[in-house]
């Protein structure tokens, strides 16, 4: 009789695991961080320049509230701080700047640093 109890308690634990993992499940709160809010860049679809864009992982939005270039080498954009208020959702991606080569026959280089904030409504 041992046998019969202990299988029908496996099968209650499956079907107690099965329910928890159904997709009624409530999401988990990731806060926007440091950890959760990355940044690239990749190559512009006509290969002339490099998107800059923010990756949102966290599960809340956040606003992207600057860019700055620094140590820029034949750059066309300038490279001072730039205010900007981009939105970018949970799990999002946004493109917020495009680096373009002042002579595209010549390399160029550039570093960047942003700022971001968690965006006040949900």
């Amino acid at each position: 009789m041992a046998a019969p109890r202990r299988l029908a308690a496996v099968l209650s634990l499956i079907a107690t695991i099965a329910t928890a993992c159904s997709t009624g499940r409530i999401p988990a709160y990731v806060a926007p961080s440091n950890d959760t809010i990355e940044s690239g860049t990749e190559m512009t679809h006509g290969d002339d320049g490099q998107y800059i864009y923010i990756t949102n992982h966290s599960s809340v939005p956040i606003i992207v509230t600057g860019l700055h270039l620094t140590s820029c080498e034949n750059i066309k954009n300038r490279c001072d701080p730039m205010s900007l208020r981009v939105r970018v959702v949970p799990g999002g991606r946004e493109n917020v700047a495009t680096v373009k080569p002042d002579n595209p026959s010549r390399a160029y280089s550039f570093r960047f640093t942003f700022a971001w904030e968690q965006a006040r409504d949900r």
